[in-house]
C-alpha cells in the first residue's frame, strides 16, 4: 500500500471496518469489498461506503450503465442526494439532472472532474475515474463533496488510483458472469420453449435441480414422481427400469462417459399415452467435486403436451397466406385433407388446391414432409408463460 493510501485510511478510516482494525486490515477488507461487490444485491454498494468514509465525500457512485431513451441508468450509490437515488436501477427514475458528473474522463486514471454544469443540487467537488473493461464497457466511478467538504487532495487522487485496477478485474468478472447468466436463460427459456422437462441429479441419484416443465410432470404424480428426492415411476417394472438407468448413468458419469442416453417409459394412471424420459450421464467438470454435483441429467417428454407450431411464425418462415397456415397447422396436429376442409369449411377441391400452393412454398411434396419440415423449424418455439 502507497505510503498516500495508508495515510488517508490511518487518518479516516471506513465506518464499515471493525473498530481498531490497522490501516492495512482496513485496506484489505476494502479490497475484498470489491472483488464481493458482483455478488452482491446492489453491485459494489461495500465498497462505496468505504470509499466514501475514507474519503469523507458527500457520496461515491459507480455507473455501470449511462441511461438511455428506453433504459434508466444502472447505478450504484453510498450516500447521495435524492436525484441519484431516484436515478438508481433499484427504485424508478428518469434521467441525470443538470451538473451530475458523469461526463467521459480518460480511461483508467483518476482526475479531477472540472466544468461539470453548475446547478444547485450539483457536487462542489468531484473526483473520478473512467475505467475500460474488456476493451469495450466504461464504468464510471465519481466521488463527490459539497462546499462545506473542501477540495479532494493529491493524497486522494493516489487513493483512488490504487483501487482502480482492483475495480477493473473485479468488473471483469461480473460482466463476464453476467454474460454467462443471460446466456443460461436463454438456453433455459429455449428448452422451455421446446416443451422438455429438464431434471438434474447428483452423485447418489437426488434431484439437484428441475425446470419448470418437470416440476409440473411431476406434481401431476401421473405415471411420475418424487420419492425422497428420487425420480420414481408409478409401475414396478418402469420403476426398476428406471433405477438402472440411473445407476448406469450414474457409474458413466464417475467414469467420464458421455455417451448416448437410456430411454425409459412412465405409463399413466389411466394407460394412455406414456411419459418418455431420456437419461444420461453428465461426466464431472474441472472443478466438480463432492455429491452435490450435476452427475445425471433426465429429460421429459409429455406427448399430450407436445410442441405446438406458433401460427404466426408459420406464416412468416413460409409466406402462407391466413388459409394456408390454418391447412398447415390442421394437417401437422395429424388431420386428414378431408378433416381439414371441414374443419375450415371449404371444399375438398379447394383445400387440395391450397395445399398444392402450400408444399410449392414449403418446398416439399407429401403431407409426411410437410409435418416434419414444420415441426423441425422454429415455428415450435413458444414463449414460456
Amino acid at each position: 500500500m502507497s505510503p498516500s493510501l495508508h495515510a488517508v485510511i490511518a487518518r479516516r478510516g471506513a465506518a464499515s471496518v471493525q473498530p481498531g482494525a490497522t490501516p492495512q486490515e482496513r485496506f484489505s477488507e476494502l479490497l475484498q469489498r470489491i472483488y464481493d461487490g458482483p455478488g452482491e444485491r446492489q453491485p459494489w454498494l461495500g465498497a462505496l461506503q468505504c470509499i466514501q468514509s475514507d474519503l469523507r465525500a458527500s457520496w461515491a457512485a459507480l455507473l455501470l450503465r449511462p441511461a438511455t431513451a428506453q433504459l434508466p441508468a444502472h447505478i450504484v450509490a453510498a450516500g447521495g442526494p435524492l436525484w441519484l437515488a431516484e436515478d438508481s436501477p433499484f427504485t424508478p427514475g428518469g434521467r441525470f439532472p443538470p451538473g451530475a458528473p458523469f461526463l467521459d474522463l480518460p480511461c483508467d486514471r483518476m482526475l479531477r472532474v472540472e466544468n461539470f454544469a453548475a446547478d444547485r443540487r450539483a457536487p462542489r467537488h468531484a473526483i473520478g475515474a473512467d475505467i475500460l473493461v474488456g476493451g469495450a464497457v466504461r464504468v464510471r466511478l465519481r466521488v463527490c463533496r459539497g462546499e462545506k467538504g473542501g477540495p479532494f487532495g493529491e493524497a486522494d487522487l493516489r487513493y483512488g488510483e490504487a483501487l482502480l485496477p482492483h475495480f477493473r478485474r473485479a468488473l471483469e468478472m461480473y460482466f463476464v458472469l453476467a454474460a454467462q447468466q443471460r446466456e443460461n436463460q436463454l438456453l433455459a427459456g429455449a428448452v422451455d420453449s421446446l416443451g422438455v422437462g429438464v431434471v438434474l441429479l447428483d452423485e447418489c441419484g437426488a434431484l439437484l435441480h428441475s425446470n419448470r416443465l418437470a416440476d409440473e410432470i411431476l406434481r401431476r404424480r401421473d405415471g411420475l414422481r418424487l420419492a425422497n428426492a428420487m425420480l420414481a415411476c408409478d409401475t414396478p417394472a418402469e420403476d426398476r427400469r428406471l433405477r438402472g438407468a440411473i445407476r448406469t448413468a450414474l457409474q458413466r458419469s464417475l467414469e467420464g462417459d458421455a455417451g448416448e442416453g437410456i430411454a425409459v417409459a412412465a405409463t399413466r394412471a389411466d394407460g394412455s399415452t406414456r411419459l418418455g424420459l431420456l437419461v444420461k450421464p453428465l461426466p464431472p467438470g474441472p472443478l466438480d467435486e463432492g455429491r452435490r454435483r450435476p452427475a445425471v441429467v433426465v429429460f421429459l417428454r409429455d406427448p399430450r403436451h407436445g410442441c405446438q407450431p406458433s401460427q404466426r411464425a408459420v406464416s412468416q418462415l413460409f409466406d402462407l397466406t391466413p388459409v394456408e397456415t390454418r391447412l398447415t397447422l390442421e394437417m401437422v396436429a395429424g388431420a386428414t385433407l378431408d378433416e381439414t376442409a371441414a374443419a375450415l369449411q371449404i371444399r375438398r377441391n379447394t383445400a387440395r388446391t391450397h395445399l398444392r400452393s402450400i408444399f410449392a412454398k414449403v418446398g416439399v411434396q407429401r403431407q409426411a414432409e410437410l409435418v416434419r419440415v414444420i415441426l423441425n423449424s422454429v415455428a415450435v418455439m413458444r414463449e414460456a408463460p
